[in-house]
């Protein structure tokens, strides 16, 4: 049992119907009417305590909040140089297709004129078509 020590002795003033209010709950929780000051007091140090860690999660949901926002804005750049990479690599591809069709119609229009034109020309154009042709059947379609 607590000792007489153990506690500090205060005389306060308060309103008479807030006296009665804390009265009336002490009776209804079967307590002393100094037990029921005692219990709120104590519980309004634990609301105070609440709000500071309120705030406090507060703040570190604001940080996380700000975080988040400079990932997304990362995460949209990334997907924006990934999209432009991309396109840079169909354009390519379409810029190389375009010029083995390109290359391809030449060299047959070289060959499409025989013995008039010079062996090393129709040579280097039966092998640019050889060589497209084993390039185009190595790439997947």
């Amino acid at each position: 049992m607590a000792k007489q020590d153990d506690f500090a002795r205060y005389t306060i003033r308060i309103p008479a119907d807030l006296y009665s209010a804390i009265e009336k709950t002490a009776e209804e929780q079967n307590r002393s009417l100094n037990s029921e000051i005692t219990a709120r007091l104590n519980l309004s140090f634990g609301y105070y305590e609440a709000i500071k860690k309120i705030e406090f999660l507060q703040n570190e949901n604001n940080k996380l909040n700000r975080e988040i926002e400079l990932m997304e804005g990362d995460l949209r750049q990334v997907a924006e140089d990934r999209k432009n990479a991309e396109i840079k690599n169909i354009n390519q591809s379409i810029y190389v297709g375009n010029f083995r069709i390109l290359l391809k119609t030449i060299c047959n229009h070289i060959l499409s004129f025989g013995e008039s034109v010079p062996e090393d020309l129709r040579t280097f154009a039966k092998d640019t078509l050889s060589e497209i042709k084993s390039e185009e059947t190595a790439q997947p379609k």
